[in-house]
């Protein structure tokens, strides 16, 4: 018997008899933490109710409530405390009802002290091992059986550590998407695996995030031997293949790596050495004092204030570029989105994904399609709009566009221009969204069109009014064959469905001459005008006259 086990145990004492309540009292005192003792159920209940209570001590025939409906009470509060029932009494009724109860263990009176500590631990056996695994859950990752982020937490106080590696799986969101989440699954684990094959000897080996993992080293070196180390590791490591026997395919898994020996911040200053390795797209990068990205996050904050005061001033200008035919006669506006700070103007490239990670980007888009839904009904042209994914998922967005679209006497002459990749990857809610706008009466253009993965089969399944050749092919047409032989291939295919083509980027009369060669509808680009913020809106009209819009 192991007293020591029980010395960290609060327990309740239920007895009516005074004389043997004090006496036995005493006795527990002497090996259980805490020892709280009442004359009968009700008593009992109370103590219970405010106390900390690991076990219940108690006899069954009791005044004002008896053991029994003391225990019966005790379960609903907490259905897994362990009671003892002491009894001078061997009554079978008793004891079946005991059962009935749940109750843990039943000692005959005069109580022989060994069996009552016996029995003690016995009952709190299974309570220490639903601790024992609650606290493995809470420090483990289900999925690989890795430590978690709590247990990197916890280790990162111990402050016993030298070497932090963290390491990305960076395509674990096309496998997830490319073959479900099962094999997402299997590769994690599988990663997992070799992960505590190869490196576990020498790291503690921690997933914190869904497919981010970190290494904890204790090698007592200098810089130059981490860095050879984390080389010779994952110089030639950076891309795995993991056999998947079921679907008899082989998964590539490519990763990047940032290491840190860094005594403060060695999480931190990991993160900014695999940054920094994403970004020169490199397999790992050891952290140096000139990866600090304390200076971005500074930059980051400054923008986040810009827009703040943008959205808050007004001051979401809408820019208007042309897009002319082949007369150069101008058909038709793209609305840009500009935010202007100081008497300065600031191009999306510089807010938009900062406005996204921080949540002010909606409210950016709803500004913007208000003036561009103004300067359509005001100069009574065809205006077209850039609709992210995210603004056709938003509830609030959609419906302000259907209401606006009902209203307004010249759906028509409305265009959203969406983009190719991200249509496909939000294939049936972007489905739905464009049906609807159909319905009432706007057009849908694909924007960015034959970069990276051109679907022609799902080009057919939503059926646009045009599609934008990419400025990465025309800007070189006219002396990049490749590029020509694409395009070519894209307007012919366009013009047999009755797809509207235009070209992005034009900038030199040569590239405006080949464009119109191939067939190309309409065109944009600075070769006729830079976007601004106010119309040409006579079609033959100069090209350096125009109308401002006020955007105050």
């Amino acid at each position: 018997m192991d007293l020591e086990r029980l010395a960290n145990i609060s327990l309740l004492y239920v007895e009516d008899e005074v004389m043997l309540r004090e006496s036995m009292s005493a006795l527990l005192q002497d090996v259980f933490f805490r020892v709280f003792s009442a004359s009968d159920g009700r008593e009992a209940l109370e103590i219970f109710e405010r106390e900390k209570i690991d076990v219940v001590i108690s006899d069954i025939r009791m005044p004002v409530m008896d053991g029994l409906a003391m225990a019966r009470a005790l379960k609903k509060v907490d259905p897994d405390i362990p009671i003892v029932f002491l009894t001078a009494h061997s009554d079978a009724t008793y004891l079946f009802e005991s059962i009935r109860i749940g109750i843990d263990a039943y000692i005959e009176k005069p109580v022989n002290i060994d069996e009552l500590f016996t029995n003690i631990e016995k009952v709190l056996l299974p309570i220490e091992q639903k601790k024992l695994l609650a606290h493995q859950h809470a420090f483990i990752d289900q999925l690989t059986g890795l430590k978690n982020r709590f247990a990197l937490n916890q280790q990162f106080e111990r402050d016993e550590h030298n070497l932090t590696i963290v390491i990305d799986i960076d395509n674990f969101k096309i496998i997830n998407d490319l073959y479900g989440t099962d094999v997402g699954n299997f590769v994690l684990r599988k990663f997992a695996q070799f992960l505590g094959d190869t490196l576990g000897e020498m790291f503690d080996i921690f997933r914190v995030g869904s497919d981010d993992f970190v290494l904890l080293g204790y090698l007592a070196q200098d810089q130059h031997y981490y860095e050879d180390t984390v080389a010779l590791l994952f110089g030639e490591n950076s891309d795995l293949i993991f056999y998947h026997p079921e679907l008899e395919i082989d998964i590539d898994v490519a990763l990047t790596m940032g290491a840190s020996s860094e005594v403060y911040r060695s999480l931190e200053t990991a993160d900014m050495a695999l940054k920094h390795a994403k970004e020169y797209k490199e397999n790992y990068a050891f952290y140096n004092k000139r990866y600090d990205y304390r200076k971005i996050y500074q930059q980051d904050l400054a923008c986040t204030r810009r827009i703040k005061q943008a959205i808050k001033n007004d001051k979401v200008i809408p820019f208007f570029q042309p897009i002319v035919d082949p007369d150069e006669r101008i058909v038709r506006y793209e609305c840009l989105m500009r935010i202007e700070d100081d008497q300065s103007i600031h191009m999306p490239d510089e807010f938009l994904p900062i406005a996204k990670k921080t949540k002010q980007y909606l409210t950016l888009t709803r500004q913007m399609l208000e003036k561009c839904f103004f300067a359509a009904e005001l100069y009574a042209r065809e205006i077209s709009i850039n609709l992210s994914v995210q603004d056709m998922l938003s509830p609030d967005i959609t419906r302000y566009i259907f209401e606006r679209l009902q209203t307004l006497n010249m759906a028509e002459k409305i265009i959203f221009e969406i983009l190719e990749s991200e249509s496909i990857e939000n294939k049936e809610e972007v489905g739905r969204f464009i049906s609807r706008v159909k319905a009432l009466g706007a057009r849908i253009a694909i924007d960015d069109f034959g970069t990276g993965y051109s679907n022609f089969s799902y080009l057919l399944q939503l059926k646009p009014a045009m599609i934008k050749i990419d400025g990465s092919l025309i800007r070189d047409i006219d002396r990049d064959e490749e590029s020509r032989i694409i395009v070519e291939t894209i307007v012919l295919f366009a013009k047999r469905l009755g797809i509207h083509t235009v070209a992005e980027f034009v900038h030199t009369e040569k590239v405006f001459e080949v464009c119109k060669e191939i067939g190309i509808d309409s065109f944009q680009g600075y070769y006729f005008s830079a976007p601004r913020t106010g119309f040409d809106h006579v079609p033959e009209a100069s090209r350096s006259n125009s109308i401002e819009y006020g955007s105050a």
